[in-house]
C-alpha cells in the first residue's frame, strides 16, 4: 500500500495523463519538491491549497507554484476560520467529482495534519467516484535547518485546541477520557496540548523510524527525553512506540493502544503530531471507529524561517486501498 522512490524515479511511479494534482503553498520549500519535479502531461487539472494567514512567509513558493499551474488554480483556506477552510475543501472536491476525472494524486507533504484530515474525509465520502487516489510524501532531510539539537524547534505552545471537522466521534459526559497523542519534535507543543486537555489516561507514541539518518536518529531521541521529562509526574501516563512512516503499522499500533481501555469505557481522542504518513493512519483509524474523535491544535507560532529542509525520497500511499478496509457503521 506503500512503497519509497528517490524523487527523481516519482515519475515512473505515477501512470496516466488524466491526473487531478493537489498540493500546498506552504511556508515550507518543501511544498515545491513534488509540484516541480512531477511531469506536466501526468496533470489535467491542478489546485493549490493557500493559507491566507501565512501569506507573508508563503510569497515565494506561492508565486513559484503559480508559474506551475496559474493563478486559478489557487483554492483560499484559514487557519482561523476551519469551517471555511473545509466548505472551500468540499466545493473543490466536488468539483473534481463533477469534472469526471477519476484520478487523483495529492501532495500531503505540508498541508496542515487538519486540513490533510479533512482532504481525507472528503474523498472517502465520494471514494466510488474515484478509481485511484495517490498520495505523494517528500519527507524532510532535516528540521529547524541550522540549529543545534538543543536549539531546534518547529512551533511554540498550543493557542486552539478543537476536534477536526468530519472527526467529531462518539464522546459522552461524566465519562474520563484517553488521549493518544503521536508526538514528534514539537515538545512545547505537545504539552501544551496535554496540559489543556488534562486527560485521565494519556498514551504518548514515540515515532520510530529504522531509515532515518543518524541525524535525525538523535533528535528523536533528545524530543522524546525530553517529553518524557516533562510528563514524570503523570502517573496515567504510558508510552508505546509507531513507525512513523509505515501507514500500516501505525494502523495497528494505534489501533492496540485504543483497545487497551475499549473495555473501560472511555472517550478516545487522537492527535497526530508527527509525520503526515502517521496522520493518514489516524483517518484510517478514526474512520475504522466513529467513536474516536480527531483533534487539532494550532500553535502560537512556527518556525517560519528554518523549519525544514527537502529530501531526495517520496513516499507513495495508495489511499484508495485502505479505504476499502473500512466497514462503515451508522
Amino acid at each position: 500500500m506503500t512503497t519509497t522512490c528517490k524523487l527523481a524515479d516519482m515519475n515512473n511511479m505515477i501512470s496516466g495523463s488524466g491526473n487531478t494534482f493537489i498540493c500546498c503553498a506552504s511556508f515550507e520549500s518543501r511544498c515545491r519538491s513534488i509540484p516541480e519535479a512531477i511531469e506536466r502531461n501526468k496533470i489535467a487539472a491542478a489546485y493549490v491549497f493557500v493559507d491566507k494567514e501565512y501569506d507573508n512567509h508563503s510569497e515565494g513558493n506561492k508565486g513559484a507554484l503559480s508559474a506551475l499551474f496559474g493563478a486559478d488554480a489557487f483554492v483560499e483556506t484559514s487557519t482561523e476560520k476551519p469551517v471555511h477552510t473545509a466548505s472551500n475543501i468540499s466545493q473543490t472536491i466536488k468539483g473534481i467529482v463533477k469534472s469526471g476525472n477519476k484520478n487523483l494524486i495529492i501532495d500531503i507533504t505540508t498541508f496542515t495534519h487538519e486540513m490533510l484530515l479533512m482532504i481525507i474525509k472528503l474523498i472517502y465520502e465520494y471514494r466510488e467516484k474515484f478509481e485511484k487516489v495517490t498520495c505523494l510524501y517528500n519527507e524532510a532531510e532535516r528540521y529547524s535547518v541550522g540549529d543545534t539539537i538543543e536549539e531546534m524547534w518547529l512551533t511554540k505552545g498550543c493557542r486552539i485546541l478543537r476536534n477536526v471537522i468530519g472527526y467529531s466521534g462518539q464522546l459522552y459526559p461524566n465519562v474520563p477520557t484517553c488521549l493518544i497523542l503521536l508526538a514528534g519534535f514539537e515538545h512545547e507543543r505537545a504539552t501544551s496540548i496535554i496540559d489543556m486537555l488534562d486527560p485521565e489516561k494519556l498514551q504518548i507514541g514515540q515515532s520510530i523510524d529504522e531509515d532515518a539518518s543518524d541525524e535525525l536518529q538523535k533528535v528523536m531521541k533528545h524530543f522524546q527525553g525530553k517529553l518524557r521529562a516533562s510528563m514524570v509526574a503523570r502517573t496515567e501516563c504510558e508510552y508505546f512506540d509507531f513507525h512513523c512512516k509505515d501507514v500500516d503499522a501505525t494502523v495497528k499500533e494505534v489501533g492496540s493502544s485504543i483497545e487497551k481501555y475499549a473495555d473501560h469505557n472511555h472517550n478516545t481522542i487522537i492527535i497526530p503530531l508527527n509525520t503526515k504518513l502517521s496522520t493518514i493512519a489516524s483517518a484510517i483509524v478514526a474512520l475504522k471507529n466513529r467513536r474516536i474523535q480527531l483533534c487539532y491544535s494550532v500553535p502560537e507560532t512556527y518556525n517560519f524561517e528554518k523549519y525544514s529542509s527537502a529530501s531526495d525520497k517520496v513516499t507513495h500511499v495508495d489511499l484508495k486501498s485502505y479505504f476499502s478496509t473500512i466497514e462503515f457503521h451508522k
